[in-house]
């Protein structure tokens, strides 16, 4: 895909630990591949998100927006998330990037993750070791989280023209 001049595509896999990936060029550079960690640390581990605490939680999403000031952001369509806590956190996460980025009128495209998988493995329901390996074999990317992974494939796929 050609991307107009200086257009930035940010892709996002949201969680605790969103994995992210960026180009303003249209061309993949690893080096533009990281997460960020969105928890809200209660007892070592991230609970439901409270009134209390979603206000800092949240900030920090659009915080990151701010510093990439992507054009176009891609997130995965997760469906039957494990868990009333991990479905509601996700959710605000993305409700924050669905604010953040009607205020700057940037776009907004969901990919599913069945057809992420897909694309990325030839498996609808590939696991996330198969994820990370395609992107190790495919792509050269060498980390370790399973959310880099997922939002370098995001960033791959709509560079590819996957809806």
């Amino acid at each position: 895909m050609t991307l107009g001049r200086d257009r930035i595509v940010l892709a996002l896999d949201l969680g605790a630990t969103t994995g992210y990936a960026y180009t303003a060029t249209g061309e993949i550079d690893l080096e533009r591949v990281g997460h960020w960690d969105l928890r809200h640390q209660r007892h070592g581990r991230e609970p439901l998100l409270r009134a209390s605490d979603a206000g800092e939680t949240l900030a920090k999403l659009p915080h990151r927006l701010e510093e990439i000031r992507p054009d176009t952001v891609i997130y995965e369509i997760a469906r039957g998330r494990r868990g009333i806590s991990a479905a509601q956190n996700y959710g605000a996460r993305l409700g924050s990037v669905f604010l953040w980025t009607y205020e700057r009128r940037a776009e907004v495209v969901g990919i599913h993750s069945a057809t992420l998988k897909l694309y990325a493995t030839g498996y609808g329901a590939a696991s996330k070791d198969q994820m990370m390996d395609a992107a190790r074999m495919r792509l050269g990317w060498n980390g370790e989280l399973d959310d880099e992974a997922d939002a370098l494939w995001l960033l791959h796929a709509y560079l590819a023209g996957v809806k």
